[in-house]
């Protein structure tokens, strides 16, 4: 008799090691999925120098429509600059249109302006844009330890977004 309540005694001990085991796993799940969605940002969640592209696109259809793209990669430690400008009098605009192209090697001085600019600024989950007829900009921006999922950013503020704006048509104009 004594047998049997020690052998119900390490069952009991095994279901509790087993449930305990199980809600810990639901914990994790749990809080995992409430924390995958927060916005991540730029110098605090994720360290600049472990960015490894940005683009930033806008494109409007209205007559005349515009394109206008500026792709950042540091994917191999060189900082690089592309912009490519398409104008046309038809949508949408295709590589036949475009207008202007430059790619620059940018110096390390350049590629920590370019990173000033994007200090603060948040980066969040793509998600479905059904957002019709918004001409943007578009932005996005992949980094080290990015899963592909969080790749839209935001800049800080108007003042950041604005510098940015200026810096690239300095980079635009140099020779």
């Amino acid at each position: 008799m004594s047998t049997c309540k020690s052998c119900e005694k390490r069952r009991r001990r095994k279901l509790l090691v087993r449930f305990g085991i199980l809600l810990i796993a639901f914990a994790v799940l749990l809080t995992s999925a409430l924390f995958a969605n927060r916005p991540k940002q730029i110098g605090k969640h994720i360290a600049p120098h472990s960015i490894l592209s940005f683009t930033y696109t806008y494109s409007s259809s209205v007559n005349p429509p515009s394109y206008l793209r500026y792709h950042f990669s540091a994917e191999d430690g060189t900082p690089i600059f592309d912009c490519e400008r398409r104008q046309g009098d038809h949508w949408p605009l295709t590589e036949e249109d475009v207008s202007f192209s430059r790619s620059l090697i940018l110096t390390q001085t350049q590629w920590q302006q370019v990173l000033s600019c994007l200090e603060g600024g948040l980066v969040t989950r793509r998600t479905e844009q059904i957002t019709s007829g918004y001409a943007g900009p578009w932005t996005y921006i992949t980094y080290h330890g990015d899963k592909g999922t969080d790749q839209v950013f935001s800049f800080a503020d108007f003042g950041k977004k604005t510098a940015f704006e200026q810096l690239c048509a300095q980079f635009e104009q140099m020779p």
